[in-house]
């Protein structure tokens, strides 16, 4: 059987315009002007058999001409066509050459429905995800990347000047780095289902022409209209994600000391988990380090005071960090491993300063704190980071990243959840048996990222707060869900709004935290969807911080986001310091109480629902009074939001305090009685003065009258003698006209 001869794509040039290739429309979008939002030509990327692809584009007055409609994934035989050279200062392009495919009216682009050599279905050009930072700025092109689906949250929507903006956000990953991704309106939508709905198995994801931005400092990967998602898609690097990932995995599991010593190049900058017994801790080297809060390095004193070399400031009282160096054994040998801060603050339950603030004087030299020693001769999980000192020069000292209770860490293990290995393909947007059409592919406005800033409320909404729950950092608990619920809120512009309203706390300290619209709806249907352990612990990220009611309070902003008993270590950590019995306790002696308020009787006879302060004990007083008055004597009292029922002793105590009250309010009521007179007093010399200089000028006005009064009839008296004049005026010209047409 003979094929037909034709050319492969990178062997088009600019010499002539009789091509003749056959192709898969790999990719189509429409070209739309942001200035007129009309369409001005289509845009296709070409795939042949050789697995070459190029940018062809349709100008809007040859679409017509086209004999067909080109639909996104069929095979067509290209022929006529025009090539081009880019310029060089094109933005955005979706295949990295220098020359494209440019359609003219003689151009045919004709469906085939011969055999030929087979066509891949698609072909990228992906690169690494540590890559992409890099070429942050260069705006020239857009790139493919593939990775694991990590951190899949649900969609979230904002509206500003009433235009609502829909984000699908999500993180990818491919072992060794990690990018945040942003579809945007109906492009997240199409895949929100895709990437949420499977979070138990690792999902491979790989994003075609994807355009880089950067969001407060930190890069993002956006949808462009050329962008294209295939969601676990048979192709070679899917599988490469794949076994990596089960790699990971087994590497995380326990090894020994020696099969850590013996580890390759490969180990590089990953992580591996040791259970290893604490046998002694170094007390001779220092136990914490200065720290620079700006740039999180170690500082270094000279002259007895602290220095960042990075930075270049002087701190001359830095924060400080814990750094606790131990050895460490098992049965297979031993290595230098030390603790960082964070675990240290966990295990104690007190930072550097808390121990400092111990000593009553300042030591000439400082001893090893007691408590650190309750770490030793104890085993633990340690997840160790291996630097390339590790590795290459053999340095036996590791740093650790997560310290775990051996015991604690065992019994999370479940091992009879097991994950099948036999994957599905998940299907595209649209099943290759049903190609996209050219006119459902979304628009450039609709599915191009538009920033827009979160909606400010500038109407506040009072509210107290019916429970209080936990935070250090991100890390947050709550001690009860039941009584979270939304509400319809109207601010005095009319908008309507969502309101979810709830406190933190880490036993410690708390704080209020309001989420509102559709964070605060899908806030509430999580609480509702299934049942959570208690007490719910809250991770919540790129919050805003405001405050109402002189209390500081978290509300949601554009990127804000939520996870509820995340699988994270700082969510073991909280969990951990609830097994402490006095932890509960500890809550309920941190609760945000409110500044006593000063009123009066009819203002708080005046006072709503949202005043009603609920207590934990059910005999309270939902108000207490500060002021009120009655009609000849004022009286003066003090209370607190929320102050226990008063009865017995306590009552008897207060009718004593009135009565010495009463007492001296008479003692002061003759020098009120003199304030009130000399107050009299000075008020009616006030009006006194303000009568005369009233009578001065109406005075004035009367004169100004009779003077307007005289010019006008002085004015009505020379108005005949003006007439005359004129008309005295108008006989000499008439004379003058006369003799100047008399003939000569």
């Amino acid at each position: 059987m003979a094929f037909n001869k034709y050319d492969m794509l990178s062997d088009v040039d600019t010499n002539t315009y009789k091509w003749n290739c056959r192709v898969r429309a790999q990719a189509i979008w429409k070209g739309i002007s942001r200035e007129t939002q009309k369409c001005f030509g289509i845009n296709i990327i070409f795939l042949d058999d050789s697995n070459n692809r190029i940018h062809a584009f349709i100008n809007n007055k040859f679409v017509d001409q086209l004999q067909e409609e080109i639909v996104e994934g069929q095979i067509y035989a290209l022929s006529n066509f025009k090539v081009k050279t880019y310029l060089g200062d094109e933005t955005f392009r979706a295949v990295r050459g220098n020359k494209h495919i440019y359609f003219t009216e003689h151009t045919k682009c004709i469906k085939d429905n011969n055999e030929g050599l087979e066509i891949e279905s698609y072909a990228f050009d992906i690169f690494a995800l540590e890559e992409i930072e890099k070429n942050a700025d260069d705006h020239r092109f857009l790139f493919d990347v593939a990775g694991i689906v990590q951190n899949a949250r649900p969609m979230i929507s904002t509206t500003k000047n009433s235009v609502e903006t829909k984000r699908l956000m999500f993180d990818i990953s491919d072992g060794r780095y990690i990018l945040k991704v942003t579809l945007f309106n109906e492009f997240g939508e199409a895949y929100e289902g895709a990437v949420l709905s499977r979070k138990d198995v690792p999902l491979p994801i790989i994003i075609v022409a994807a355009k880089i931005t950067t969001y407060e400092g930190t890069v993002n990967l956006t949808n462009y209209p050329a962008t294209r998602v295939y969601v676990n898609p048979q192709h070679y690097y899917v599988h490469y994600l794949k076994e990596n990932d089960e790699e990971e995995e087994k590497k995380m599991k326990c090894i020994t000391i020696q099969q850590v010593q013996a580890l390759g190049k490969d180990f590089i900058q990953k992580r591996v988990s040791v259970q290893c017994s604490v046998k002694r801790l170094e007390e001779k080297s220092s136990w914490y380090y200065a720290n620079c809060a700006k740039c999180k390095i170690e500082l270094f004193r000279e002259g007895g005071t602290y220095k960042c070399l990075n930075c270049r400031r002087t701190i001359p009282h830095p924060d400080k960090r814990f750094r606790v160096f131990t050895l460490c054994t098992d049965k297979t040998g031993s290595i230098g491993i030390i603790f960082p801060d964070s675990e240290v603050r966990r295990i104690i339950q007190k930072s550097v300063f808390d121990i400092h603030a111990e000593y009553t004087e300042e030591p000439l030299e400082e001893p090893f704190p007691e408590i650190l020693r309750q770490l030793q001769h104890k085993d633990y999980i340690i997840t160790l980071f291996l630097s390339e000192e590790n590795i290459i020069n053999g340095s036996g000292v590791y740093e650790a990243t997560e310290v775990d209770n051996a015991i604690e860490k065992s019994d999370e293990v479940s091992p009879g959840n097991k994950i099948s290995s036999n994957e599905q393909d998940m299907p595209l947007l649209k099943d290759k048996q049903t190609p996209i059409i050219l006119k459902d592919t979304p628009q450039t406005a609709k599915s191009t990222n538009w920033k827009s800033r979160a909606r400010k409320n500038t109407a506040p909404v009072q509210y107290d707060t019916d429970e209080n729950v936990p935070t250090k950092g991100s890390k947050y608990i709550k001690t009860e869900t039941g009584d979270i619920t939304l509400r319809d809120l109207v601010n005095r512009l009319g908008h309507k709004n969502l309101q979810a309203k709830f406190s933190i706390t880490n036993g410690s300290s708390n704080v209020n935290v309001t989420f509102w619209d559709a964070l605060a709806k899908s806030f509430v249907e999580q609480l509702k969807l299934q049942p959570l352990e208690e007490p719910v612990i809250i991770i919540i990220t790129s919050c805003k911080v405001g405050a109402w009611n002189d209390q500081v309070d978290l509300s949601n902003a554009a990127a804000t986001t939520f996870y509820l008993n995340y699988q994270h270590h700082s969510v073991r950590e909280m969990r951990k310091i609830l097994a402490n019995p006095n932890f509960k306790k500890h809550i309920q002696n941190t609760q945000v109480k409110k500044k006593a308020q000063l009123l009066k009787v009819g203002e708080i006879k005046k006072l709503g629902n949202d005043f009603i302060q609920v207590h934990r004990l059910k005999e309270s007083f939902p108000l207490t009074i500060c002021d009120f008055e009655e009609a000849e004597i004022t009286k003066s009292y003090y209370i607190s939001m929320a102050t226990p029922n008063i009865t017995g002793a306590s009552a008897d105590h207060l009718i004593d305090s009135d009565d010495e009250l009463m007492k001296q309010i008479d003692e002061y009521k003759p020098d009120m009685d003199e304030y009130k007179r000399n107050h009299d007093e000075k008020i009616e010399k006030s009006l006194t003065n303000l009568n005369v200089n009233v009578s001065t000028m109406a005075m004035q006005l009367r004169g100004l009258c009779k003077s307007h009064e005289e010019y006008c009839a002085n004015f009505k008296a020379q108005v005949p003698m003006m007439m005359e004049e004129i008309m005295r005026l108008n006989a000499q010209v008439d004379q003058l006209r006369k003799q100047i047409n008399r003939p000569v």
